[in-house]
């Protein structure tokens, strides 16, 4: 028997509960044209800092999203969709043409 909150037995359950958190699919939608920064994401998003690097924290440990550092600027990093990513942010898509 499982745990109400334990999804192991079912993927797309913790898929779905992921990606239901609070402004996960907005960043993903928004990372759709490619990499972007993290103030342009808090300026586009309208959201408060600590709550988008927590999202992006978890995006990054889903392997939904990638962290590069800027090569002009090692405190500034970038952030682009990763394979996974992109497969979830066409299904974004798909919906939004329901």
């Amino acid at each position: 028997m499982t745990n109400k909150g334990d999804h192991g037995a079912c993927p797309a359950a913790h898929m779905l509960t992921f990606l239901g958190k609070r402004h996960m699919l907005f960043i993903i939608f928004n990372m759709t044209s490619g990499p972007v920064g993290f103030n342009e994401l808090q300026d586009i998003l309208d959201i408060n800092t600590a709550t988008l690097s927590n999202r992006l924290n978890e995006l990054v440990a889903e392997n939904m999203i990638e962290k590069r550092t800027c090569e002009s600027d090692t405190r500034r990093h970038y952030y682009s969709l990763t394979n996974r990513g992109e497969k979830v942010s066409k299904l974004i898509a798909s919906f939004s043409k329901i």
